[in-house]
């Protein structure tokens, strides 16, 4: 194959293609502009506001550069990459985690690099194996109520906003690992207990982390925490921790792509509006 030297964007019929088949799901689709990336702003089914990068193939492949590598290089701040397939009709859609997308790209940069040294190039291909098993995963973006799509339809466009402020991280000097692994980590040491947080004795809580937020709920009883919502890091969601500790660190450390320490009682803030954290909440000065 010869070296692809630029990323090709989608064309308008792709877009429109793609903005179709997610108002199909019962969501809202916007163009975001003042980014070097194509990303649409996406108001799911369910109401909340993602941001999804949107990849086109070139001469057949996808094709990703270093930067891609880097979550922190993205100024969309999307929590998940659409991988459109006009080859095929209807036009078809891959939806994956943004954070599986650059643990990947980095992965493949890692390879070509130890197997051809001293050598570089710009783009790099994405490997069809971490597409494929996200064909119609519209659930990423928080859609998948079914209807049907408007046809003729104009590429809407908004300008990009500002992400959510970013959490102060204390990053530990040692880590070998990245992602999903990254809860078997620090969070490791804290066990993780499956049951049910009573509702009535529960604290609605919330984290922002690199400008995603985190929901979760607080057992006063048990002492306990679930992950509630964890939008794009739906590794996170569901999972129950048996502190607040335990439950900051995976979430960071996911999220951050690293091997992250912190306070989870000074990090959790309480969602009633006060901005109190968990701590001064429950009267516990950790």
């Amino acid at each position: 194959m010869q070296p692809i030297a630029e990323d090709v964007p989608p064309s308008d019929q792709e877009l429109r293609a793609l903005i179709q088949a997610i108002e199909a799901q019962g969501g809202r689709a916007t163009l975001v502009e003042n980014s070097r990336r194509t990303a649409l702003t996406v108001i799911g089914s369910d109401g909340i506001r993602r941001v999804a990068r949107v990849l086109a193939p070139t001469a057949g492949d996808w094709f990703a550069s270093k930067d891609d590598g880097n979550r922190s290089l993205d100024d969309t701040h999307a929590t998940s990459g659409i991988f459109v397939d006009p080859s095929e009709q209807p036009q078809a859609h891959y939806i994956c985690s943004a954070f599986d997308i650059s643990r990947s790209v980095r992965n493949e940069i890692d390879e070509w690099m130890i197997a051809n040294p001293g050598l570089t190039r710009q783009l790099h291909p994405i490997p069809r194996s971490i597409v494929v098993s996200g064909r119609d995963r519209w659930d990423y973006i928080g859609c998948g109520t079914g209807g049907v799509a408007k046809t003729n339809i104009a590429v809407p466009r908004i300008a990009l906003t500002s992400p959510l402020p970013k959490t102060p991280a204390k990053h530990a000097t040692n880590s070998n690992s990245v992602g999903q692994n990254s809860l078997s980590l620090r969070a490791s040491t804290r066990k993780v207990v499956v049951r049910t947080l009573a509702t009535k004795n529960s604290i609605r809580i919330y984290m922002d982390v690199e400008g995603y937020r985190v929901v979760a709920l607080y057992d006063q009883v048990g002492g306990g925490v679930k992950v509630t919502r964890a939008a794009g890091f739906q590794v996170l969601e569901g999972r129950t921790f048996a502190d607040p500790g335990g439950a900051a660190t995976a979430a960071k450390s996911v999220i951050a792509g690293d091997d992250v320490e912190c306070n989870g009682w000074i990090d959790w803030i309480v969602d009633d509006g006060s901005g109190i954290s968990l701590a001064q909440s429950v009267g516990k000065g950790r």
